[in-house]
């Protein structure tokens, strides 16, 4: 099947067949463009497959989201550890009270450098292929540096 289009002007056309963007073309004002609509897009994706046609991976059920928080200067567990598996953090979102610096930790070995975070302030993070993996066996942590900021947020990850 194909559409034929003649615009009145010069525009930018952008064929939609269910939701799915098809293309888009300059066109010229008198001329006829036919646009063939874009083949596989009838795929069924199961559970950590790949989608060959837009090459994203759909795992949702194997993500778990979990709150935490610090009432000062400390440092807490938020995602116990797991012998030899690594827990990779997808997404996080951390809220300060107060000036702070604050970081993830696998154990004790940094994953991220020290975030300075403002009074309120905040900062968010996501990546479906993952922001930071802990090493086999070991603790994802939380660290804030003020004793008078309290934190909270919540974390995504993965097992793997």
């Amino acid at each position: 099947m194909s559409n034929s289009i003649k615009p009145a002007s010069s525009s930018i056309v952008a064929i939609n067949n269910g939701g799915a963007s098809l293309g888009s073309m300059s066109l010229k004002t008198g001329n006829t463009h036919v646009l063939s609509p874009y083949p596989g897009t009838t795929e069924v994706l199961t559970s950590g497959s790949m989608n060959s046609t837009y090459f994203y991976r759909f795992n949702s059920e194997n993500v778990t989201t979990v709150p935490f928080g610090t009432t000062g200067a400390e440092t807490v567990t938020v995602v116990d550890a797991i012998t030899n598996h690594s827990i990779e953090v997808v997404s996080y979102v951390v809220v300060a009270s107060g000036e702070s610096q604050v970081k993830f930790l696998s154990n004790t070995t940094p994953l991220t450098s020290g975030m300075q975070l403002g009074d309120n302030g905040g900062v968010s993070s996501t990546n479906n292929e993952g922001l930071m993996r802990t090493s086999d066996g070991e603790a994802l942590k939380f660290s804030s540096s003020t004793a008078s900021t309290l934190m909270g947020g919540h974390v995504s990850y993965k097992v793997v």
